[in-house]
């Protein structure tokens, strides 16, 4: 098995509505709606997804070892400075 890597990331917003309390969509690939913001929030799960949805703009959730506890904007320039 392969061992788990930590997103480890700087939100330029963080969203102060908790996962569990976001709505489900359905057809969404996951996503949940906010209600605070009115925009999607893409769960991230590895770099890669997060990398595709910071550069789409979205606002996504990290999963930090329990599920999709922090959720918000992270910015492009601070998640590449990350990954050096």
């Amino acid at each position: 098995m392969s061992e788990k890597i930590p997103i480890v990331c700087r939100f330029e917003f963080a969203c102060p509505i908790q996962w569990e309390d976001l709505q489900v969509v359905g057809g969404s690939g996951g996503a949940r709606h906010c209600t605070e913001c009115e925009e999607l929030v893409h769960p991230c799960r590895n770099y890669d997804q997060l990398r595709h949805h910071v550069q789409q703009g979205h606002c996504v959730a990290i999963n930090l070892g329990t599920p999709f506890r922090t959720a918000g904007i992270v910015r492009l320039e601070d998640l590449l400075a990350e990954e050096r």
